[in-house]
């Protein structure tokens, strides 16, 4: 009987790029099994109780993502176990599959009830709320470990309303000559501080997520405007920063490659900043949703400079 070789089995399994078809086919043969996993190069963990095993078995990731909590020790563990990972992706917490149904019903979500929610345990208001506090916190140990472990990193998104301010500024001054992506969107703790290690380094970001960032301001503008990241800089998203005025928004004036930037609810620009923004031609992609202070004449400017713009909202 002919044996089939590694080289053999690779390339077959490299034909197939469905994740789960690729599961299937790892449990036809031990050659298989140990090859999907050598080959593996992302993954999300929906479950961190398997984190120890699951990243035992594929060490050669580079995209690492989950939207469950993740303490000090698991990042740490992250860390030691992917120093290849260029990605790193906590998602949004989902807040039903951390506090349960009862939890939501505390919380005075209308959930209607369904066999089998006898089973599940009572959970008080302060209960459910002290559970996604803990599950929301990011910690800067764990992350400092994470931007001492993974210095590939070229993708981060960090969407936790609790994330450590240090341990987000050490994670950008450590992958400053590779970071591309940053998505801090509610990380309410994120300050201007964060812009001014942006702006100050030689990060080549190309896009920028402070959506819900509360705390930013004008000044944190300036250090993106005045820094590198002016030049590489394609989508920014400030959603919700309601403390950007006038003279925020007229320092966007300088980012040079902008072609996507999104300002809903930033209440405090005028049609001075309306009109600003019509400078900077290279936009493609605009979102002025809920400016309530804006008039006709920044969507005239807008119409007559931007040539390339595709959409507005």
């Amino acid at each position: 009987m002919i044996t089939i070789g590694h080289d053999e089995l690779g390339q077959i399994l490299d034909r197939i790029t469905d994740p789960a078809d690729r599961k299937s086919t790892s449990q036809v043969c031990k050659g298989w099994w140990l090859i999907e996993a050598q080959s593996r190069t992302s993954l999300r963990v929906n479950d961190p109780h398997h984190l120890p095993r699951l990243l035992a078995r594929y060490p050669n990731l580079t995209t690492f993502e989950t939207p469950r909590g993740m303490s000090n020790a698991d990042l740490a563990l992250v860390a030691r176990s992917c120093p290849k990972l260029e990605a790193f992706i906590l998602d949004a917490i989902s807040i039903s599959v951390e506090i349960g149904r009862q939890g939501m019903r505390a919380l005075g979500y209308t959930y209607p009830y369904r066999v089998g929610d006898e089973n599940e345990l009572g959970i008080s208001n302060d209960e459910a709320h002290e559970i996604l506090r803990v599950v929301n916190e990011v910690g800067d140990q764990g992350l400092c470990a994470l931007a001492d472990g993974c210095p590939k990193l070229s993708k981060i998104v960090l969407r936790r309303t609790g994330t450590g301010l240090l341990g987000i500024m050490t994670m950008i001054t450590s992958a400053a000559h590779n970071l591309t992506h940053l998505d801090l969107e509610g990380c309410s703790l994120v300050t201007d501080q964060v812009l001014e290690a942006i702006g100050s380094s030689s990060c080549p970001i190309r896009f920028l997520s402070l959506r819900f960032c509360s705390k930013i301001t004008d000044a944190g503008l300036r250090f993106l405007a005045n820094g590198s990241c002016s030049k590489t800089m394609e989508q920014l998203n400030l959603s919700s920063c309601r403390e950007i005025t006038d003279v925020g928004v007229l320092l966007l004036c300088n980012m040079r490659v902008l072609e996507e930037l999104d300002l809903r609810y930033c209440n405090q620009a005028t049609d001075v900043g309306g009109q600003a923004i019509s400078t900077i031609r290279t936009l493609k992609k605009l979102n002025l949703d809920c400016l309530f202070n804006l008039t006709e004449e920044t969507f005239v400017a807008l119409a007559e400079n931007c040539i390339n713009l595709e959409d507005l909202l």
